[in-house]
């Protein structure tokens, strides 16, 4: 009963907004495309049976769902995979990775018939999850198919668990009573789960996924760090969504005033916002040049630099004497973005008040004095001015920063022993 009344509302509700939103071409953005059959469970694609089908929805996710491959096959190269994205730029990860044996798919819509046809074209061995965006009707039905379903890396925040217990019997019959094992990231969430009336048994913590960041597989471009002038000290603002970006800008007026040899670094989150930051650099009357203008031509010397790229982060981070991370003073709707990026590479990093999506991440990085928060903007200016006057204190965040993430790493490890508890083809 559940089930049907869910899918009534999705079809009519949720479906064409989901269709606009896949569908719809965005410039500079990756795109779906001529595969758009796929959403509808339809592939022409020559891919084989019987393999370990692992969903992650974007960029984020996939870039665990390979890193979790890349350690299953240090056992097993021949294990093959099925990947399925909700995004585009999902895609773009994994087609970046070219790794043998791993099959790409747009994950189908939500609806029976689709869900269906993609589980009878490929019957999968097992199915994991990454994180928690769970649809029901894909876990029902793969559970009717008698696929184990192990939902990794899984996250539920105090607002989300009440939510879900003002209906807690319609979400359980819906997706949790189909799930065969949940791993938790920590035990907080672990205990959120468990009121939703999941049995025990179901229930594990392993960890985050997203501290086992290798620095010997982070990609940094050293070439083009040597273009950069030595004597100058650099800001990155890095994954910033509007008004960020104005407001850094506003900010580094000031701070130029007062510094001159700093210049600024801002990467933008979303490529198809590259004019509009753009056009907010030009208004600042700072000079300025663009990543894509770069090549292989020598720097000059910009006040500020746009990142119009993708897949550049590190590099540009690894320049960095302060980051600011964007999305955590967008508003409540961005919520933050990966505190551990610059973390890693031990730099003194700011954030705004908003952090809920990497709750976890900051929490850790606050509880260990590895990251500085700012609610305001003058707060934001005074903290940026005190890190670049203060290089006895970046190297003290930094340090903490990269100690924290050393000391909670192996959850990868972890999970790929909970998954070999769950099938024979690990």
């Amino acid at each position: 009963m559940f089930a049907f009344i869910y899918s009534i509302l999705y079809f009519f509700l949720i479906l064409p907004m989901f269709l606009f939103a896949l569908l719809r071409k965005k410039s500079n953005k990756p795109y779906i495309g001529k595969r758009w059959p796929e959403l509808f469970g339809i592939s022409k694609a020559k891919i084989p049976k019987d393999l370990i089908w692992i969903h992650s929805v974007s960029v984020g996710e996939s870039n665990l769902s390979i890193r979790l491959i890349k350690e299953i096959k240090k056992e097993n190269r021949k294990l093959q995979f099925l990947v399925t994205t909700t995004t585009a730029t999902g895609f773009e990860s994994f087609k970046k990775e070219n790794l043998e044996g791993v099959f790409h798919q747009y994950l189908p819509l939500d609806l029976p018939f689709f869900i269906r046809l993609f589980l009878k074209r490929f019957q999968p061995s097992m199915f994991i999850n990454i994180e928690t965006e769970l649809w029901p009707n894909l876990i029902r039905l793969s559970y009717e198919q008698k696929i184990p379903i192990i939902v990794i890396n899984a996250r539920l925040s105090e607002r989300s668990m009440m939510r879900y217990l003002k209906a807690s019997k319609i979400v359980y019959n819906l997706i949790f009573k189909y799930i065969t094992h949940i791993s938790c990231i920590n035990l907080k969430d672990r205990d959120r789960f468990s009121k939703l009336s999941i049995p025990g048994d179901k229930l594990s913590v392993s960890g985050s996924m997203k501290y086992d960041i290798n620095l010997k597989n982070i990609p940094i471009k050293h070439s083009l760090l040597q273009k950069f002038n030595k004597d100058k000290m650099f800001i990155v603002a890095a994954s910033t969504h509007s008004p960020e970006e104005e407001l850094i800008l506003n900010i580094f007026q000031s701070i130029k005033k007062r510094l001159p040899q700093t210049a600024l670094i801002i990467i933008p989150r979303h490529p198809e916002r590259f004019d509009q930051v753009e056009k907010y650099c030009q208004l600042s009357k700072f000079s300025f040049i663009k990543r894509s203008e770069l090549n292989n031509e020598i720097l000059t010397d910009p006040d500020i630099i746009l990142v119009d790229s993708m897949g550049e982060m590190f590099t540009f981070l690894k320049k960095a004497d302060v980051v600011f991370m964007g999305g955590s003073f967008a508003g409540d709707k961005t919520g933050g973005h990966n505190l551990l990026e610059p973390a890693i590479l031990s730099k003194a990093t700011i954030t705004g008040p908003n952090n809920r999506n990497f709750q976890d991440i900051y929490n850790s990085l606050k509880d260990n004095n590895a990251i500085i928060t700012a609610r305001t903007k003058e707060e934001l200016q005074n903290e940026v001015l005190n890190l670049l006057e203060n290089e006895s204190l970046r190297k003290v965040l930094g340090n903490n920063a990269s100690e924290t993430v050393q000391k909670n790493q192996g959850a990868t490890l972890k999970t790929i022993e909970l998954l070999k508890k769950h099938t024979h083809n690990l």
